[in-house]
């Protein structure tokens, strides 16, 4: 899956992948990154779920949903 343009990484700290992708993340917070980075809040959760997916194939462990 292409990531949209202008998406990079970097933007995000580690504590906010760690959040969204724990799904303790509300709709505020969610909405809160969307607007840093310019993106919907569900383009926000789809884009984490991705990096973490990406990083489960590439062998990292990922403890409820958290990668470690």
């Amino acid at each position: 899956m292409a990531r949209p343009a202008g998406f990079k990484i970097r933007h995000w700290t580690q504590a906010e992948l760690d959040l969204i992708a724990s799904r303790k993340a509300h709709k505020g917070y969610l909405l809160e990154v969307a607007q840093k980075i310019n993106r919907t809040p569900n383009a926000v959760w789809n884009m984490a779920k991705t990096i973490f997916r990406k990083e489960r194939a590439n062998g990292l462990k990922a403890v409820n949903g958290v990668s470690t």
